[in-house]
């Protein structure tokens, strides 16, 4: 996947469940009609680790399930399923980290956006929403008066996306507005292919809108790029601190550096079993190279994925729209980058 894909896999993220809630549609509701090509920003949840691309088991292996009966498909007593303790809660098997805590995009929420609403959350949240994005809080008091439980489930979707925002506009709130600019060309781009869909006929109808698409595109990548910029600013700006965290991670014998380069393993191996301080000190300074070279290494990636961004765009634009109106011509829904 190429620098601009890495990128607006982020921002479906961001924007899928905000530009879903404008539509006031619900995929947890089986009653509501969704909009043509809603279920491409907003994809239904599966089962838990069920795969989008898993397929029900169907023919002579099926068959030969139903005469074996259900003992057959139940995993055997003597062994949980896969993922689950004894007598312990279905949980995901644990993923080593990867040490590279350095590669995060900020199209996406951080590790402290996650998770459910919290007590007393809700109202804080709608607060905020109410303050920087009232279309949001709009539609969500909307939904709130005519279905309160979709409103539940719809605000409970949209928290760590809220929770983003709120903590950007604290510490960086050039980086926010961005981020709730890039949503608003978004919302756009959505009513206009909805448009194209009911004149998709009108030639003349959809060469106007089409070019109405390149504006917000050109638009779109110019805070996608904006964006990657200001995060290569503040990683040369805290580069000598990030370094340092780093490195004291490294350090502290409670981490579990399984997901680690094999490089930086050894290093920290023979940096345990040093016997002396000079033969300690000389390998921490290698180990405090190596974190230099990483968070060099994030930034020149970085550098040269705005660099190529920059060069590929036109092409790129073109694509895109050339892309999003034969979609919308065909009432397909369309991945927004």
């Amino acid at each position: 996947m190429n620098g601009a894909g890495r990128v607006t896999r982020g921002v479906r993220w961001l924007t899928a469940g905000i530009v879903a809630l404008g539509m006031a549609w619900d995929p947890a509701d089986p009653a509501a009609a969704a909009p043509p090509g809603a279920a491409a920003l907003v994809r239904p949840p599966g089962k838990a680790g069920e795969s989008r691309t898993s397929k029900r088991t169907s023919g002579p292996r099926r068959s030969a399930q139903r005469r074996a009966g259900p003992a057959a498909r139940r995993p055997p007593k003597d062994r949980p399923p896969a993922g689950r303790e004894e007598d312990g809660p279905r949980r995901l098997p644990r993923r080593p980290p990867r040490g590279r805590a350095l590669r995060d995009n900020p199209f996406r929420p951080a590790p402290q956006d996650l998770g459910p609403l919290r007590p007393g959350e809700a109202e804080q949240l709608l607060g905020f929403a109410r303050q920087r994005m009232p279309h949001v809080y709009d539609a969500l008091q909307r939904l709130r008066r005519q279905n309160p439980q979709r409103f539940d489930r719809r605000l409970a979707d949209l928290a760590p996306r809220l929770r983003q925002l709120r903590r950007l506009f604290d510490e960086d709130p050039g980086l926010a507005k961005l981020l709730v600019e890039h949503i608003r060309n978004v919302e756009k781009l959505n009513r206009i292919r909805m448009f194209i869909a009911r004149n998709r006929n009108r030639s003349e109808a959809v060469r106007r809108a089409a070019g109405e698409v390149r504006r917000i595109m050109a638009d779109l990548r110019r805070i996608e790029i904006d964006v990657l910029q200001r995060r290569i600013d503040q990683l040369t700006r805290e580069r000598d601190e990030l370094v340092e965290q780093d490195f004291a991670r490294l350090l502290d014998p409670s981490n579990d550096l399984l997901g680690e380069p094999p490089e930086i393993r050894r290093i920290v191996g023979r940096l345990r079993r040093a016997r002396s301080e000079r033969e300690r000190s000389a390998i921490e300074q290698q180990l405090r190279n190596v974190c230099q070279r990483r968070i060099d290494e994030r930034i020149g990636a970085l550098q040269q994925r705005v660099r190529r961004m920059r060069s590929r765009a036109a092409d790129e634009i073109e694509q895109r729209v050339r892309q999003f109106i034969e979609n919308a011509r065909r009432g397909r829904g369309h991945d927004i980058p």
